[in-house]
């Protein structure tokens, strides 16, 4: 249990880097931050413009740290402490995580090799990057990153966590399940994603996470609904008033 506390506490502190690192692009992205750019720091549309792709590829550097093999490397995580993430009854978070991130993980790599930290040396490694980056969607990073956090707060009730360790999130798990549904929703209706193992990954999402929801909260005030919208599955969360959600 020692080892699984340390692992556990040293997932969740990377964890919580990456979603720092999005909030900060996000931030970048509010028109507050960017009247702030061009008043105060005299910055042209073009420097601002490259800050805030910057802060979206730094987060996509902490998305595959978090997967990468050399790294903390979430699948091994997975695989080794199966039975605490079964026990925690967040195994089908963990399973989609991995499935979003395999769909992705090559334009992941090339991101971070040629226009991350390392940058390409040759204009040919650039040109890669820049295509790679053009073909992610934020929308997967974000049902990847609202999957982690379930498991990773799933987790935390098994463990005593260390004093380096981040502070708990707040909200309820009820609210943090709610959110994958969201990001499902977003990458359902987004255009452009072609590849057949996100909508593989996706299909099955739509159908796993919606039993998971309706079996683990219909009982407790939330309930998961599912609607074809324009021929897409869209999902909404209704609550019964005077019932508990956790």
């Amino acid at each position: 249990m020692e080892e699984f506390t340390r692992d556990a506490n040293h997932h969740w502190n990377r964890f919580i880097g990456a979603t720092e690192c999005f909030l900060l692009w996000e931030l970048s992205l509010h028109p507050s931050s960017v009247a702030i750019l061009r008043g105060e720091r005299e910055f042209p549309d073009v420097l601002i413009n490259q800050l805030q792709h910057r802060g979206l590829v730094t987060f996509y550097q902490y998305l595959h740290s978090l997967f990468d093999p050399s790294g903390i490397d979430f699948r091994s995580f997975r695989s080794l402490y199966s039975e605490h993430i079964e026990g925690a009854d967040v195994s089908l978070f963990a399973d989609l995580a991995v499935s979003a991130y395999e769909s992705i993980e090559t334009d992941i790599m090339k991101v971070r090799h040629n226009i991350g930290a390392h940058y390409g040396r040759a204009e040919k490694s650039v040109r890669a990057g820049y295509a790679a980056f053009g073909n992610l969607s934020v929308e997967v990073g974000d049902l990847i990153m609202g999957c982690l956090r379930i498991v990773y707060r799933g987790l935390r009730s098994l463990t005593k966590m260390s004093a380096s360790a981040r502070p708990p999130e707040e909200g309820s798990d009820a609210a943090l399940k709610e959110s994958v549904l969201v990001a499902l929703k977003n990458l359902n209706s987004a255009a452009g994603i072609e590849d057949g193992k996100l909508q593989g990954c996706l299909r099955t999402a739509e159908q796993v996470v919606y039993k998971y929801m309706l079996e683990k909260f219909y009982t407790k005030g939330v309930h998961p609904i599912v609607q074809k919208v324009g021929g897409e599955l869209a999902f909404t969360i209704i609550r019964t008033e005077g019932e508990g959600t956790d």
